[in-house]
């Protein structure tokens, strides 16, 4: 099972893989990236309906905050979907042009 879903921008896949890899150095193996090789989406895969089944399996969901991720249609979905499933949330700013201040309402509320 996918214990963290890590919800980000595609802008933001460097970010992303240096989360991934360290949450694997610090002894956590379960966790869904889409763009991961092994444990993401696959080619031909139906994306969104891989994302929502991989959001359903896992038990918390780290978003990885950024200007991209705040514009991002799909990581809003993602927001919503974590939120309605009642899955824990974290958020981590990895981007310098973001502070919690600037933070929509719809996120501080999370």
């Amino acid at each position: 099972m996918s214990r963290i879903f890590i919800s980000h921008s595609s802008r933001n896949n460097a970010e992303a893989r240096a989360i991934r890899d360290w949450l694997i150095s610090n002894g956590w193996d379960g966790y869904f990236l889409d763009l991961d090789p092994e444990r993401g989406i696959v080619a031909g895969q139906r994306w969104q309906r891989a994302l929502h089944e991989a959001a359903n399996r896992c038990q918390a969901v780290l978003f990885l905050v950024s200007a991209a991720w705040l514009e991002s249609e799909w990581c809003e979905k993602e927001l919503m979907l974590a939120h309605k499933l009642d899955k824990p949330m974290f958020g981590v700013i990895i981007d310098d042009k973001v502070s919690i201040a600037s933070l929509p309402p719809k996120l501080k509320d999370f």
